[in-house]
């Protein structure tokens, strides 16, 4: 029960700080957009490397918060979401403008394939975008430059379900990394200086929201081969 009403206060003290944390945050992005935007007059080449790298820093940070908020949001809730009828060739396709320009930055490229192509389930939309917006992200993070990943689903009709895989050609995840893969604030390179961004909650997200959909996640990994993240949910979930 002590453990139970700690943890509680951690999310709630999580959550609290965050949206401090978020309000001024877009405050200071706002006003750096002005700058950007030589609203009060031009800029020279130095002042605008420093507004370039206050709004790189302030995106970052931002992301970290939003992933926060979500994270607490998502666990702090075991009610069923609202379902809906969903296009699932539509909520990839979102999931992938989404992350077009991050990947782009990179060089990278995101392949989407949806089989049949009018595939629908009855679940909910927001959650199954935020699945793979996290997913996705995961690979581009994990992907080196020039690199490929991609969304996939396909009807599984024997099962009444439906599969959504999210692949790459990334640097793989050792034997050693996978019992943690999914434990909040945890990155398969726990080292101090890490060479990759994040808090370690994407896949913990993504887990819970599988868990609310009634799903079952699993990866397949190999080192310096890329990884297959793939999900699996009911194609009708029940009305609330």
């Amino acid at each position: 029960a002590e453990l139970e009403r700690a943890n509680t206060g951690k999310d709630a003290f999580l959550a609290a700080v965050s949206h401090e944390l978020r309000t001024p945050l877009t405050g200071v992005l706002a006003m750096a957009e002005s700058l950007q935007e030589e609203v009060r007059g031009p800029l020279n080449e130095h002042q605008k490397r420093y507004v370039a790298a206050i709004t790189e820093s302030g995106d970052r940070l931002l992301r970290i918060v939003n992933s926060v908020l979500r994270y607490v949001a998502a666990m702090s809730s075991d009610a069923l979401p609202p379902i809906e009828r969903c296009r699932m060739n539509e909520l990839c396709a979102v999931s992938v403008r989404n992350a077009k320009a991050k990947a782009a930055a990179k060089q990278q490229t995101i392949q989407m394939d949806v089989e049949p192509f009018n595939l629908e389930a009855r679940s909910n939309g927001d959650f199954i975008i935020q699945l793979i917006d996290v997913l996705v992200d995961n690979a581009i993070k994990f992907t080196a430059r020039q690199g490929q990943l991609g969304v996939t689903v396909i009807d599984v009709a024997e099962k009444d379900a439906i599969q959504i895989t999210v692949w790459d050609t990334g640097i793989g995840i050792g034997e050693a990394q996978r019992p943690y893969l999914f434990q909040p604030f945890t990155q398969a390179d726990q080292r101090l200086a890490r060479a990759y961004e994040g808090i370690g909650l994407g896949l913990a997200l993504a887990k819970r929201i599988v868990d609310l959909l009634g799903g079952a996640i699993d990866v397949k990994s190999e080192v310096g081969q890329g990884s297959r993240f793939t999900v699996t949910l009911p194609k009708n979930l029940p009305a609330q």
